[in-house]
């Protein structure tokens, strides 16, 4: 499997990227920059809703609006 880590701009079908990953693989641990990606929208919020997951508390400079905070 290609990096996880790419500019959705780079990309350009992003439905189809997705579609294709989720196929191959619905989570998927790249190695080389030691993340996990999970394709599975249902999949990512078990996940963050899970009690033991850590999710570390962004930075007070982020740029991120009230939702993509939430």
């Amino acid at each position: 499997m290609k990096n996880v880590l790419f500019l959705q701009s780079d990309v350009q079908d992003p439905y189809s990227y997705y579609a294709e990953r989720l196929k191959e693989a619905p989570v998927y641990f790249d190695e080389d920059n030691s993340i996990a990606a999970v394709y599975r929208y249902a999949l990512c919020k078990e996940i963050l809703c899970n009690n033991k997951a850590f999710i570390p508390a962004a930075p007070a400079e982020n740029g991120l609006n009230e939702f993509a905070l939430q």
